[in-house]
């Protein structure tokens, strides 16, 4: 009874939450790239979108992922304790066969391999907090800068002021890749909307049986 209440309760929590994910950066990215089209036109805003794609990737594919130098370091970790609780576990027996050298060898490499993960996640982390910032926002600016040049040169439209203008583009851009970022980031509400859709159509396969069963016995009842 439990899982009929709280499974169907979920999913539609994680149905709305997903709409939200979904609806709001959509409408803010079509609504702020006709606004910055009008404005820069629609090449100088290809190459401006062209180059966050592509920076984007860079700090992606350039190096390891940092979910999965996490699950290396803790897999390491693990390991090592594994290594720790059998040479605490088997102590004795070690000693009588004279093992000592050869576990202690087993534990200096796993402590190494620990240690050495965890070295280079904490450069991955350094590389990515220092290089991401630096890529998608200083080189941004000089890519959006470059791309909008032309209508800069023109005083922009309608003969506003040129400063004022670049600053206007460059604020939308930096509204549109906030969008982006978070329907990058909608896909782990993504993943939970479609593990609670799992759950509530498993439980209505396991209900079908015996809501038919109930629909022939009522159906029989009429018929008496």
């Amino acid at each position: 009874i439990g899982v009929c209440l709280t499974d169907p309760a979920e999913f539609c929590s994680s149905a709305v939450e997903l709409y939200e994910a979904l609806s709001k950066p959509l409408v803010e990215v079509s609504l702020l790239s006709v606004k910055l089209a009008l404005m820069m036109g629609p090449g100088p805003l290809c190459y401006c979108y062209s180059f966050f794609f592509a920076a984007g990737c860079w700090t992606r594919f350039a190096g390891p992922s940092i979910a999965t130098m996490t699950t290396g370091v803790a897999d390491a970790e693990a390991e090592l304790l594994a290594l720790h609780s059998h040479l605490v576990e088997y102590a004795e027996e070690v000693a009588l066969m004279g093992g000592g050298a050869a576990e202690a060898e087993a534990l200096h490499a796993s402590l190494a391999a620990a240690a050495g993960r965890t070295s280079q996640l904490q450069l991955q982390r350094f590389g990515s907090d220092s290089l991401d910032g630096y890529v998608l926002r200083h080189l941004g600016i000089l890519a959006a800068f470059t791309a909008m040049l032309p209508a800069v040169v023109r005083a922009a439209p309608g003969g506003a002021d040129p400063t004022e203008y670049f600053l206007t583009s460059l604020h939308l851009l930096v509204h549109v890749g906030m969008a982006c970022k978070d329907l990058v980031l909608s896909h782990k509400t993504a993943a939970t909307a479609s593990a609670h859709a799992r759950r509530v159509l498993a439980l209505l396969t396991s209900l079908e049986p015996a809501h038919a069963e109930a629909a022939n016995g009522h159906g029989a009842a009429k018929k008496g």
